[in-house]
């Protein structure tokens, strides 16, 4: 599942370089191991910019974790290509990572478009 985030300025500079390899979050998405997060940069506005990453680990009902949140362990998606796919039965549109998209949707509208 891909999940798009907000994330202040300060926080997206440091997961971008490397630095910041975890996200603390309230658990109103029911995080998973495998989850994508699209991370947009945002400081009261978007910035445009965005980073993926991959849930890898997840930490919760551990003492000195505040109820209701979690750890996660994230990685930097490299991957430049991705593939948007809008659903033709439905308003929904949705960012697939290339090696995630299924066979099935080769029949429905896919584009390709590549990734600042």
């Amino acid at each position: 599942m891909i999940l798009e985030l907000k994330i202040l300025p300060e926080y997206f500079n440091a997961i971008k370089s490397g630095q910041k390899t975890f996200e603390i979050r309230f658990n109103d998405r029911n995080y998973r191991p495998g989850d994508v997060l699209l991370l947009k940069e945002w400081n009261g506005i978007f910035s445009g910019k965005e980073i993926f990453v991959r849930i890898t680990y997840i930490i919760d009902n551990f003492d000195g974790i505040k109820p209701g949140f979690v750890i996660m362990s994230i990685k930097k998606i490299k991957k430049k290509i991705y593939i948007s796919y809008c659903d033709k039965y439905s308003t929904n549109s949705y960012i697939f990572l290339l090696y995630i998209v299924p066979i099935m949707l080769l029949n429905s509208c896919l584009k390709i478009i590549r990734h600042p």
